[in-house]
């Protein structure tokens, strides 16, 4: 696990952009990519390919953006797809992902770490994909106990993680527990991408929601004949 310090060279105060499992949703990011310019630091929980057709335009924004990353399962399954259980149509993105994306991005892909750990300002903040030492577990509302815990160092101060594309908050025994939602295909009923900002100033954390043009997704989608279950699994603007 890496370790990356970050701190604000005039006060301490810094605004940092959380978002997760942006899967390849380029029309998503850039809605909100012009607020993440406008942050200090922006950490992602994994998953920025997988299931919709703009993996090299994602990821070239995450490369401008010097997004902190981990990887997620479908990000780690580029190179090992059948060490996941993806299902038939996910995995069929996959595959027409990894024969598109370009030298660069591959390589980009393939180094992202399992895990990260951060010190901002006075802050450390671990961020995972799934939960700690076990990136393919999901962690919904009803798993937010202190057994959740037991894999996290005394030291850390937040914990961040993406994967069931569902937005969460909440501490425990002083750890802040955080799920931003997901940028590129949220489950919790809202179509729109789903962020959070954190703000080290005052330990406040602010959920977002951003529109943006779900037609050209599911235009290029078509374009690219993707799996129906896939296009249907696109959320519906409401």
């Amino acid at each position: 696990m890496s370790t990356i310090i970050l701190s604000c060279h005039t006060i301490e105060n810094m605004k940092i952009a959380i978002i997760s499992d942006v899967h390849a949703n380029f029309p998503a990011l850039d809605a909100i990519s012009k607020e993440l310019e406008n942050v200090d630091a922006i950490i992602h929980a994994g998953d920025l390919i997988g299931y919709n057709p703009f993996p090299n335009r994602t990821i070239e924004i995450f490369r401008r953006l010097q997004i902190i990353s981990v990887a997620g399962n479908h990000d780690r399954g580029i190179k090992s797809p059948d060490m996941f259980n993806f299902c038939t149509s996910s995995l069929e993105v996959l595959k027409w992902t990894a024969e598109r994306l370009t030298k660069e991005n591959e390589t980009y892909i393939n180094q992202l770490p399992s895990e990260h750990q951060l010190i901002v300002d006075n802050y450390t903040i671990l961020v995972v994909h799934g939960a700690p030492n076990h990136p393919n577990r999901y962690i919904y509302p009803t798993d937010l106990t202190l057994d959740l815990l037991e894999d996290v160092s005394d030291e850390v101060d937040m914990l961040v993680w993406g994967h069931t594309h569902y937005p969460i908050m909440t501490k425990i025994e002083g750890v802040i527990l955080l799920n931003p939602g997901s940028v590129g295909q949220p489950r919790d009923g809202d179509w729109r991408a789903s962020y959070a900002i954190f703000n080290t100033r005052n330990s406040s954390i602010e959920f977002k929601r951003r529109d943006y043009n779900i037609q050209t997704l599911v235009n290029k989608a078509r374009k690219e004949d993707f799996p129906q279950q896939i296009i249907n699994s696109i959320p519906k603007q409401i």
